[in-house]
């Protein structure tokens, strides 16, 4: 047992760069591992936490419930748990800001559950109190038993103010400071009325295989519409494209672990015959190849896992500051975050699966060498040296002339298991290549920013007297307008689907009352029509559009499947007849029981007056002499009213120039270990495959072979990698890098992007290229120094 261990310690002695090579393959490959899973872990754990903000301990809720719903809920045999608060319809803003917040009456089961703790003060009783989060009055100067002025908001941006006396103070949800929230008294929400206020009823539902389906079915009996559910298992997250890439970097990480260790192995297959001939049997070769293999794996983990840890530590931040828009403290979310991956274990199983990967590529290094040496005599063995079968490859017509590159083809072709392993292995990480950086490229542009937005300033809310102001304001190139106006409809046009009880009843109530059905107007102007196309479905074109009269869009018919309208129909609107051209796929929320659509803009022209509409968006294009004093007006005449909110271009390029920044790091930190472990693969394979032929090479010398000749023959060897690498990883990352943007183009916001093959991808390449030509002519120059005798007769 001490002859195998001292035997296995003089072979990691004899080549210090060889055990350097296997082990930190093995470093980078663990670190690769830990960072794909640590992926996958972030994005889990980041869908727990959405849902533990939104959905604490229940399953889901319902919107908008009524009494006799929630009786019908509560005592239905399904549900386990269940409570309900009150909100307020109206918004909130402190002290004329433009955040907005909520305000929903104090329910103590539904505030432990949710993690709103009291900090100091007492719970509002009275109809005047409020109790405020911490983030909802941060640095401002007020205190328990202050009063403070909340200006609250309704569906129509009409303002009321109410003065409250400040009773409590409540601590924010740990990581979350940006949920701002106020907590009043039921007796507040008596006395304002049902109309006023909007029940949400949170419930856990008993362990079934598809609790989406139980949820739905208890709302449906419950008479509550699918729009008003909201359940945590509702969104799924597309892992497919993630697996995809997993899989190909498991499968690069693993072979290039197993091909180095098996190339260092196969290159002592005459030493290994030696040993066979003095006594040493297979069992105790296996066992020096496992120690020879424990060393290198212990050594590489012991590396590769706290150098996992801390480029993971330096994903995440990254991943943080380039997502998360400062809406959590970092400390205390990166607190959550850790303590929810521990307690579901997946650090723990991302760490076993590393290791077993890793083990395993160790051993399937060894079990691979293992059996062909066992196979071969003891005679073979010593005389192995990989030979080359002229006779194979005379008889197949390769179309070459020259001998030198007869003789480059052979050596490939008779050793074709090497040959496509180099191609695979150095394929994949062209297609990583490829993708990931095609992947950075348009989901870290200025378009992605911009994609949003119309024009330079975007303006929400306002009248005709800021409409007018604005028309006023020197510098502006081109408006893009969209107003909005409410308007009726018969009741015998609406079409609701019975899943939507409530919808139903309302309008069984129009109709009882005989009165037509309130419906809210949009309108376009021709520049915010250009804009807007791109998300209509429609036969007609634009020009059509804008030369037809009466016609009208329904905004995203498929988000519920609620109405069940189809082009070619027609609405009778303040009546008159609008025929139904199509739809738009962009969601619009609507107070009423109709859908909201969008008509040409003459129909809005011949029904109302400028005075009576609102501006729901206006967009400008600003000569960019103008822009900045454009900006400062349009700031100065919105900033006191917290019902107009502006956007600038410039503004939100520079917020995002950051999270660029930072996603840029951490998406080209994972390139760099990829092409790192490439590297170390390309090396063994080139230079391990030109050492181990070295008797061949002083044979070819011996009979005449010049330098000239011999590097020729090298070259030509790399040129054929390079071609195949070409033509295999090239298309193949195309293809990868197409489907991972058609899913991402798919979207209707990001509709406006347009697929260009990243051309300049394919670098990597001539750095394949140069880094082949770097390795022969080392491997040209070393074996220069020795003489024609001492290649014959290396083993």
């Amino acid at each position: 047992m001490k002859c195998i261990q001292n035997l296995a310690k003089a072979y990691l002695d004899s080549s210090r760069l060889r055990r350097r090579l296997v082990i930190w393959s093995i470093v980078l490959s663990t670190v690769l591992v830990l960072t794909i899973g640590n992926f996958y872990v972030m994005s889990i754990t980041n869908d727990i936490m959405h849902y533990e903000r939104k959905f604490a301990i229940y399953d889901g809720y319902y919107m908008n419930v009524t009494k006799r719903q929630m009786d019908v809920v509560s005592n239905n045999e399904n549900i386990i748990i269940h409570t309900v608060c009150n909100q307020l319809n109206r918004k909130a803003t402190y002290n004329n800001e433009n955040k907005t917040f909520y305000l929903q009456n104090v329910n103590e089961e539904y505030m432990d559950k949710f993690n709103y703790r009291i900090q100091s003060g007492t719970y509002p009783k009275k109809s005047d109190e409020i109790a405020l989060t911490e983030s909802s009055i941060r640095e401002k100067q007020v205190g328990i038993g202050d009063k403070v002025v909340l200006n609250l908001i309704d569906e129509d941006n009409k303002v009321q103010s109410k003065e409250f006396l400040l009773t409590g103070i409540i601590k924010d949800r740990g990581y979350d400071i940006s949920k701002r929230k106020g907590f009043i008294s039921d007796e507040y929400i008596n006395d304002i009325g049902e109309d006023e206020v909007s029940s949400y009823m949170y419930f856990s539902v008993i362990d079934t295989l598809d609790k989406t389906s139980l949820i739905r079915g208890i709302a449906e009996k419950s008479g509550i519409d699918a729009e008003n559910i909201q359940t945590k298992y509702g969104t799924q997250r597309n892992m497919s494209e993630y697996l995809v890439i997993a899989l190909l970097v498991t499968f690069l990480s693993i072979i290039t672990v197993s091909n180095i260790f098996t190339y260092n192995i196969v290159q002592r297959v005459n030493t290994i015959g030696l040993l066979k001939a003095v006594g040493m049997t297979n069992r105790q070769l296996k066992k020096l190849f496992l120690k020879e293999g424990l060393h290198y794996y212990l050594k590489g983990i012991v590396i590769g896992i706290p150098i996992g840890i801390v480029f993971n530590i330096y994903t995440f931040i990254n991943w943080f500051k380039g997502t998360n828009d400062s809406k959590f403290s970092f400390w205390e979310y990166t607190k959550t975050y850790f303590s929810i991956g521990l307690e579901n274990n997946s650090y723990l199983i991302l760490l076993i699966v590393t290791l077993i990967l890793q083990g395993g590529a160790v051993w399937l290094a060894i079990k691979i060498p293992s059996r062909k040496v066992k196979r071969m005599s003891i005679v073979n063995s010593i005389h192995y040296v990989d030979k080359i079968k002229v006779k194979k490859s005379k008889r197949k017509k390769i179309g070459l002339k020259s001998p030198v590159l007869k003789l480059a083809y052979a050596n490939l072709n008779n050793n074709i298991f090497k040959t496509i392993l180099s191609v695979i292995t150095m394929s994949i990480n062209v297609i990583l290549f490829i993708y990931v950086t095609h992947y950075v490229s348009y989901t870290t542009s200025d378009d992605m920013v911009t994609r949003g937005f119309i024009g330079d300033i975007d303006v929400y809310h306002i009248d005709n007297n800021d409409m007018i102001y604005i028309d006023k304001i020197e510098g502006i190139e081109n408006e893009f307008i969209s107003v909005t106006e409410d308007a009726k409809i018969p009741t015998s046009e609406v079409t609701i689907t019975d899943n939507y009880q409530e919808k139903v009843q309302k309008l069984q109530e129009y109709q009882d009352n005989h009165e037509d059905a309130d419906i809210v107007l949009y309108s376009y102007n021709d520049n915010m029509l250009e804009a807007m196309y791109k998300y209509m479905r429609t036969p007609y074109t634009i020009e059509e559009l804008r030369r037809m009269k009466n016609w009208c869009m329904v905004f995203d018919l498929d988000t519920f499947n609620e109405y069940d309208y189809k082009v070619g129909e027609t609405f009778t609107i303040n009546s008159q007849v609008v025929e139904i051209v199509g739809e738009i796929s962009k969601y619009k929320w609507s107070k009423y029981i109709t859908p909201p659509l969008l008509v040409s803009s003459d129909f809005i022209d011949n029904n109302y007056s400028k005075e009576e509409l609102e501006y729901s968006r206006v967009c400008m294009n600003i000569d960019e002499d103008y822009y900045n004093n454009v900006k400062q007006k349009i700031k100065n005449r919105f900033e006191d009213n917290n019902k107009v909110h502006v956007s600038c271009i410039d503004e939100e390029l520079k917020k995002m120039e950051d999270k660029r920044f930072y996603l840029v790091l951490l998406m080209y930190g994972l390139v760099a270990i990829i092409a790192a472990i490439s590297l170390f693969m390309m090396i063994n394979i080139i230079y391990t495959s030109i050492i181990n032929r070295k008797k061949d090479f002083g044979v070819l010398r011996a009979v005449g072979m010049t330098k000239r000749q011999f590097k020729k023959y090298l070259v030509f060897e790399g040129n054929i990698l390079i071609f195949f690498i070409t033509i295999i990883g090239v298309p193949i990352g195309y293809v990868i890098s197409k489907l991972g943007f058609d899913n991402f183009a798919r979207l209707p916001e990001n509709s406006g992007f347009v697929f260009e093959f990243p051309y300049w991808t394919i670098i990597i390449i001539p750095i394949y290229y140069i880094i082949i030509r770097i390795i022969i002519k080392m491997s040209i120059n070393k074996m220069d120094k020795e003489s024609v005798g001492d290649l014959i007769r290396y083993i």
